[in-house]
């Protein structure tokens, strides 16, 4: 699975702050197609998780903790997923950005603060085995 930290922000709309209700964000996973939704990209996409399709222990928990490089600053409040299948050597379908595919959104529980570029950020991911998938 490809994800991609970003920061959709919660703000004022026609002149009314809407900042608090950023509290009621959903917690599990929903789709969305990224490229129509405004964001700011802090990393580049990156891999968490890797499942070899038919062998065993493919769908088994994992608990996975990746360090990110930012590129860019702002608030992150969410990560985008999608996924890759490589079919060969030469062949891979995405279910990136720029597919006409949906991603997933996971908003996480408290904001990050990235100031500037260079730094690193620490994103945990989490897959029970199903269908959950889950970033911290």
């Amino acid at each position: 699975a490809q994800t991609e930290l970003v920061r959709c922000p919660i703000g004022t709309i026609s002149g009314f702050d809407l900042s608090p209700f950023g509290k009621f964000r959903a917690e599990g996973p929903e789709p969305i197609y990224l490229r129509q939704l405004a964001h700011t990209a802090v990393t580049e996409p990156f891999r968490v998780f890797g499942f070899a399709l038919g062998q065993e222990g493919c769908g088994r928990e994992q608990r996975v903790e990746v360090e990110v490089p930012c590129v860019a600053e702002g608030v992150v409040n969410a990560v985008v997923f999608w996924h890759e299948l490589e079919l060969d050597d030469a062949a891979t379908l995405s279910a990136g950005p720029e597919s006409a595919a949906r991603q997933g959104i996971v908003m996480v529980e408290r904001d990050v603060v990235v100031r500037g570029t260079g730094g690193v950020l620490k994103v945990c991911g989490t897959f029970d085995g199903g269908a959950g998938i889950g970033f911290q």
